[in-house]
């Protein structure tokens, strides 16, 4: 009973935090919620509900892998309030959710090592309302797995006191849904700790600790390998899969004077208003990747006080957590991590090490809940046992209120109007849409010199309605309008090497390609103009807008999606293509370039007479094209969406192969007469993770079953 009162005063708090958002029903909105997490999480469900499972995203980049991307999270549990709720309150709901479970898991957590009740009830609210966990509500991928944490600890610490196989069951399970939930990081580092947490037993314990490990990391291995496998394939193709720029990967590297920001609130000022933020001298953009870092006033002394705690193995690993974290996430203000991004490949991949700063949240609220602990039993007897536990309630909700006071800026709302209502551009687009599924891009990132808000500096309430009104990033998702630029963590590394390749070439060659990438709007905030250049393709300004101000031009060439083209190079190297097809006499709109061999060997096909004829496309799904062709002769059919493995190609029922065209794209090679072609996504790497995830979670079923009746009695006795 005592421990449901506890769990209930974890209420309190989630409601002081987050009452605007519960009971007034604003929505969050600021840094990546708008344009990404929510845009993203909508066609999770959108998708779903639909009968499919979003394997693949047509709407950015021409086409990109959506589960394999990680941060989508689609089989995070969680997502099951998204179809119980109308968005976007079901977002919020998703994100108010996450915050209780933390609290509650950290909160058992803390209990299992032994901490008084009060004193977990402390750990539970610093580190749930700590600087960082609130200021992870703009990243939804770090959000998720915050409560998984806690809760893989719980277990595995139980695995050190019970025979049974269920607790490294329960801890594999809980290690998974960080994976899941769409950050690898979160994942890498809790296996370490474990790791190095369980050497600590090694001798105390033997062999049975080394076999808990091993059982935990089986279990979340196979668990997400429905996620895992897919990922790791799309890894392959990405431009971090070949190791990226220090500097790149450092640009969020945690400030060694914002450690005192710890235990001091804002002390190089606030991002929100902008204009108390004095700390720019440190940060010249402006741009930090978590506003507050804010653990609370009396968090050290506390933490101090815990190191003295008698569980010398649990401080030690907290305390060695702490450190080691705070030392990654200094990034390049410590020689140390130059040393791991030169010597571990792994450490090549991984930006932003201001993420590291999670484990010494974790770990600080932790030690401080030790050090609570350690008051409680100093100065309470049983004669003042009552008195204690309320003046240190008093003292709990003191702490709680320090918090928020020193994190409360860090989240911002907006009304539902933010997402309800509709951009002047989408109803225009409306308006003109083609008839046609899948044959409308709008504009390509050539046209935004610079950003037109900095998602990572203060995101204003005005600002907000402007990167909406602008379908900044992914936004256009969610009124269904596809994009030929767009954001993912996870960039092909084909698809943006051509867009980058593009910024080289003048503006009338610029357009042609945009053309080929069946592009018909643009939209840029400045007048375009060729200077007169004969060579230009037709502009036509389709839609101006005052506020914010930009121009809307319509591509009257634009490249149908699907069509007949001519082949007109066969190469090998991946840069030799795009040399060849940045050549002014090469014609993006009716050319092709095939990497490899030619489809038919030994022979030429006819050049078409039309690059629509005989074209009509009766299916544009997430992971269906189907097109009726007809042609008296051969020809070889270019569909202008993102090549990628996976995809498979079908004429009359027949596998055929996928060509992959002009850098980036598809063709297949279509014999005279009439055909039914189709494009089906079907990855095996999908197929293979959901069968040995769907085997796994169906051993385990069983195997809960068989152990339940016994779990009381495989106590292990202590030394």
């Amino acid at each position: 009973m005592r421990r449901i009162q506890m769990i209930f005063l974890l209420f309190l708090p989630l409601l002081l935090f987050f009452h605007g958002p519960l009971l007034s029903g604003k929505v969050f909105y600021q840094r990546d919620i708008l344009p990404f997490f929510y845009p993203m999480t909508r066609f999770n469900m959108e998708t779903i509900q639909a009968g499919y499972v979003p394997l693949w995203n047509p709407y950015v980049l021409s086409g990109i892998p959506h589960l394999a991307t990680l941060e989508p999270a689609v089989f995070h549990p969680l997502n099951f309030i998204l179809y119980l709720v109308p968005f976007p309150y079901a977002y919020t709901l998703l994100t108010v959710l996450t915050y209780l479970l933390s609290s509650v898991f950290m909160y058992l957590l803390a209990k299992s090592w032994g901490l008084s009740p009060e004193a977990s009830l402390f750990s539970a609210i610093a580190f749930t309302y700590s600087g960082f966990a609130l200021s992870s509500i703009s990243y939804l991928n770090i959000l998720l797995p915050l409560p998984w944490v806690p809760l893989t600890l719980y277990f595995f610490e139980k695995s050190l006191t019970r025979k049974t196989t269920l607790y490294p069951l329960g801890a594999g399970l809980a290690l998974s849904l960080q994976l899941l939930g769409g950050d690898f990081l979160h994942t890498m580092l809790t296996s370490i700790m474990i790791t190095g947490y369980a050497c600590l037993y090694v001798k105390e314990r033997g062999r049975r600790i080394l076999l808990n490990v091993m059982g935990l990391f089986t279990y979340a291995l196979t668990f997400s390998l429905v996620q895992s496998l897919p990922t790791l394939e799309l890894a392959q193709y990405t431009l971090r899969s070949r190791g990226a720029d220090y500097a790149y990967l450092t640009n969020f590297s945690f400030h060694p004077l914002r450690i005192l920001e710890f235990f001091i609130p804002n002390l190089l000022g606030t991002l929100s208003p902008a204009e108390y933020f004095w700390g720019r001298s440190f940060f010249p953009d402006g741009r930090v990747l978590f506003p507050s870092v804010y653990l609370g006033v009396l968090t050290l002394p506390l933490m101090v006080l815990g190191i003295s705690s008698q569980r010398r193995k649990t401080i030690l690993f907290l305390t060695t957590s702490f450190f080691l974290s705070l030392i990654l996430a200094l990034g390049k203000h410590t020689p140390l991590h130059y040393v791991l991004y030169k010597t571990i490949p792994l450490f090549q991949m991984i930006p932003n090490p201001d993420k590291y700063i999670f484990w010494s949240t974790f770990a600080g609220a932790a030690l401080a809940g030790f050090g609570a602990d350690q008051v409680l039993k100093r100065y309470r007897t049983e004669k003042n046992a009552s008195r204690a536990r309320v003046i240190f309630l008093g003292f709990l909700l003191a702490f709680t209120l320090d918090l928020y006071r020193g994190n409360h800026r860090v989240v911002s709302l907006a009304d539902q109007a933010l997402y309800l209502s509709e951009p002047p551009l989408v109803t225009y687009l409306a308006q003109e849409k083609s008839s046609v599924p899948g044959d409308l891009n709008k504009f390509s990132r050539i046209y935004r010199p610079s950003p037109l808000i900095d998602t990572f500096g203060t995101v204003s309430y005005r600002s907000a309605y402007d990167q909406r009104d602008t379908l900044e990033s992914n936004i256009g998702m969610l009124y269904h309008v596809s994009d030929a630029e767009g954001f993912v963590p996870a960039e092909l590394a084909s698809y943006e090497t051509l867009l980058k390749a593009l910024e080289l070439v003048s503006l009338p060659r610029q357009i042609k390609f945009l053309e080929m990438l069946n592009v018909q709007y643009l939209l840029s905030f400045k007048p375009l103009n060729c200077d007169g250049d004969p060579s230009c393709p037709p502009l036509e300004t389709a839609f101006v807008s005052q506020q914010p101000g930009f121009w809307v031009y319509q591509l009257k060439n634009s490249a149908p999606r699907a069509a007949w083209v001519i082949p007109v190079a066969y190469l090998e190297q991946k840069v030799d293509i795009l040399n060849y097809i940045l050549q002014e006499h090469f014609d993006p709109g009716r050319h092709v370039i095939l990497t490899g061999r030619e489809p038919v060997p030994g022979s030429r096909l006819p050049a078409p007479g039309s690059e629509r004829e005989g074209i009509r496309l009766k299916e544009y799904n997430l992971t269906r094209v189907t097109l009726q062709v007809q042609r008296s002769a051969a020809g070889l059919l270019l569909l202008r969406d993102t090549y990628y493995p996976g995809w498979r190609a079908f004429v009359d029922g027949v596998e055929t192969e996928i060509f992959q065209a002009n850098y980036v794209q598809r063709a297949v090679y279509i014999p005279e007469g009439e055909h039914l072609v189709e494009f089906r996504y079907e990855p095996l790497s999908y197929k293979l993770g959901l069968f040995l995830t769907l085997s796994t979670a169906l051993v385990s079923l069983v195997q809960i079953c068989a152990g339940l009746p016994g779990l009381r009695n495989h106590r292990v006795p202590t030394t």
